[in-house]
């Protein structure tokens, strides 16, 4: 017999990915789930017939201070019965209590006597019954109006008299009534474990999804979705730490189905190779890519609907998130039946929002002075894919609020997560990869423009910074037409502003201000948010003068607008990601003065096996201190601790 020889294989990064984002130090491993057995309730009516052989009072009539309670063993909770005496009879047909019980749930019958004042006094009590027990036997004895069963009360004797009777006959019907909702099916003794149970639940549905994109991004490194399936990845990171810390209330058995739904979708393309995806048609790659950006918008949904208090409000994004649930189950139907409807994705229909076209179309309704044309870059055509790592985290920080947390508490409202600064080396990537994301960005309708700073070189650069506000005012007149018509009435208000104001200032009254007005006067807009809006700034240091005074300047001004308060109350849906050279020192600069998260492009991300991450203490939502791999650079504030656990990212500051 030969020896077996086991060889160690090298994790590929993705596989290290997996592993490292979704069970790491900072929350609960899968190990550390109580296994929950759950059992729904049931509205239970006992219905008390007649009660035979009773202690007799005076050699006549039953004592008339008997009563019957039912006691559930589980929660002790007694529930006591009234009665009517009309003469030497004691009616009990009004006696009908309900309580909300489970096929194990324990109860049991006890007669009591009480005079005035005194103790009541336990004449008989019958055997302990469990409901599924009591419903069985009701089953046996029919469902007619006057089927019951009957149980012996074995009876006390309280005096010498030898005649007493030892035993009375319990007579009632046992029936299970229906539930108002299928929230009435769960007590508060049970929230908390129906909450444990959702959570597990969903974590491991979401972990099965999560490890299904991993493999199927493995299969697919040579098209044009590897960049959107790493955008779901940080997605689904972001909505993994709200589904497992440990205050969110709201998760039920909708969030379990949304992950289950998701998991399920993706079951016909799972096998699938580059090369086999590339023979397939037009209309199959349609339907993917339509797929793909539905996983992040539905991700978004249910995030959205598990941070809601109101109770209104947090009903109506539930809705949503049934409606995706719908989709991707009919999703998977259309790929296995041929005879199947191919399913539409949710769509807001209060929103008129457009895909951004390049070059940027100018508004005909606004005034065209100090603004420039601008194109979108081309590089993702032709420039290879190198940088997963930064795309998930980019992707967390614009979808998901566990990213965008504020760091510390302050008494004047700030906005400051609204800013993202990706500095690195000349030839690094920046804009390369910046494109990729902005190519699906654009698909999803969450694009609202581009502005580069080297896209006019007959300009000086504080030209070209003292046109950054109109030109982004004219973009998102294209991407978020609704929003024109505050935008012209501030043009109207505003005219000395919009010639002479200074840079912040034109910025807050011409764009802040009525994109605060035009998100505040929308119908329901607590349930019915507004997708993000992600505007890119580029080209920070990209030109040959950028050495120059007159250049550094222009940074130094660019730096305090971005930290100015006007920047600090755009919208939370309007995100800013910031590309510039390190050499600038814009990054420095915003990371000294709080503004927003800061991160540094690196050498090529080197992937390293993980050892299994140890089980603490889960993190909340506040601020941590973690380091990445033994980097000697803290990340203050951080709020996706360990987010890349066996990956090196050099100089993340928040």
């Amino acid at each position: 017999m030969s020896d077996i020889v086991i060889e160690k294989r090298k994790s590929s990064p993705y596989e290290t990915f997996n592993k490292c984002t979704l069970v790491d130090a900072q929350y609960y491993p899968m190990s550390s789930f109580r296994k929950i057995e759950f059992e729904d309730r049931k509205r239970i009516q006992f219905h008390i017939i007649s009660i035979q052989g009773l202690p007799q009072q005076a050699g006549w009539q039953t004592i008339s201070s008997i009563f019957l309670s039912v006691e559930s063993l589980e929660t002790r909770d007694s529930f006591a019965t009234g009665h009517k005496k009309n003469s030497s009879l004691i009616s009990w047909g009004e006696n009908m209590p309900q309580m909300d019980l489970k096929d194990s749930s324990k109860v049991r019958f006890e007669l009591k006597s009480q005079v005035l004042w005194k103790n009541k006094t336990v004449l008989g009590t019958t055997d302990v019954f469990e409901i599924g027990q009591l419903l069985k036997m009701q089953s046996q004895a029919g469902e007619d109006r006057d089927a019951h069963i009957e149980l012996i009360v074995p009876i006390k004797s309280t005096t010498n008299n030898s005649t007493s009777p030892k035993q009375a006959i319990l007579s009632l019907s046992v029936r299970q009534t229906a539930m108002k909702d299928r929230n009435s099916a769960i007590t508060a003794v049970d929230q908390s474990r129906f909450v444990e149970m959702c959570q597990q639940q969903s974590s491991e549905e979401l972990r099965a999804f999560v490890g299904k994109m991993v493999r199927f991004r493995k299969a697919l490194e040579d098209t044009p979705f590897l960049c959107l399936i790493d955008i779901i990845l940080g997605v689904s990171e972001g909505v993994r730490k709200i589904i497992e810390n440990p205050v969110t209330r709201n998760i039920n058995k909708n969030t379990v189905a949304l992950s289950t739904a998701l998991n399920q979708a993706f079951l016909p393309y799972e096998s699938l190779s580059a090369r086999h995806m590339g023979k397939r048609s037009e209309h199959t790659m349609e339907m993917m890519s339509e797929m793909l950006c539905s996983v992040v918008k539905a991700l978004v949904s249910v995030e959205n609907f598990l941070r809601m208090q109101d109770a209104f409000a947090k009903d109506k994004l539930e809705f949503k998130v049934t409606y995706w649930i719908r989709y991707f189950e009919e999703c998977a139907r259309f790929l296995l039946e041929k005879d199947s409807k191919r399913p539409v994705p949710l769509v807001n229909k209060t929103s008129r929002r457009v895909a951004y076209q390049s070059p940027m179309v100018a508004s005909s309704e606004l005034p065209k002075y100090n603004m420039l044309p601008m194109e979108l870059p081309t590089t993702h055509a032709s420039g290879s894919y190198v940088r997963p790592d930064l795309v998930r985290l980019i992707a967390e920080w614009i979808y998901s609020p566990s990213f965008r947390e504020t760091r510390t508490p302050s008494s004047e409202p700030r906005s400051t997560n609204n800013v993202f600064c990706l500095h690195g080396a000349p030839g690094c990537g920046k804009t390369q990869l910046a494109s990729h994301i902005m190519d699906w960005l654009q698909d999803m309708g969450c694009l609202g423009g581009y502005f580069s700073f080297e896209s006019d070189a007959t300009h000086k650069p504080s030209q070209i910074l003292e046109a950054l506000p109109m030109t982004v005012i004219h973009q998102i007149c294209t991407a978020e037409p609704d929003a024109e018509g505050q935008l012209k009435a501030a043009f109207a208000k505003q005219q000395a502003a919009a010639v002479h104001g200074s840079l912040q200032d034109r910025f807050e009254k011409l764009f802040v201000g009525p994109m605060r007005e035009f998100e505040k006067g929308r119908v329901a807009p607590a349930w019915n948010p507004l997708e993000t809006l992600v505007f890119v700034i580029d080209g920070i240091g990209s030109r040959g003068d950028s050495d120059s005074a007159e250049y550094q300047r222009m940074v130094e001004v660019l730096g305090e607008f971005l930290s100015s308060k006007a920047v600090s109350r755009l919208p939370k849906y309007i995100k800013i990601l910031v590309l510039c050279r390190s050499e600038t020192g814009l990054g420095k600069m915003l990371s000294q003065s709080g503004t927003g998260y800061v991160c540094e492009m690196g050498p090529i991300v080197q992937y390293v096996e993980s050892p299994s991450p140890s089980v603490s203490e889960p993190s909340t939502f506040g601020p941590t201190s973690t380091c990445f791999n033994g980097s000697a650079h803290a990340l203050t504030g951080c709020s996706f601790d360990s987010f890349y656990s066996g990956v090196l990212i050099a100089n993340v500051i928040f």
